[in-house]
């Protein structure tokens, strides 16, 4: 569980990090971009807390988890 805290943390930073320089870089023209910042962000409050927003968001979004239980 602390592996995937880490890794959710360092994923977060990565895509933060560069979605969040194309955002800007841009100028606040590119749809993708806010959306892969977005997902960073989801990803640094995942490494953070351990809360899983972004299964959270997808099942809100779809109604469906990404795994079945299995």
């Amino acid at each position: 569980m602390k592996f995937t805290r880490i890794l959710g943390t360092f994923l977060g930073l990565v895509f933060t990090c560069t979605y969040g320089y194309i955002f800007l870089s841009e100028h606040l023209s590119a749809l993708g971009s806010v959306i892969g910042f977005l997902v960073g962000i989801l990803f640094i409050i995942f490494g953070i807390t351990g809360k899983d927003s972004v299964q959270w968001l997808f099942k809100k979004l779809t109604g469906s988890n990404f795994s079945n239980g299995i």
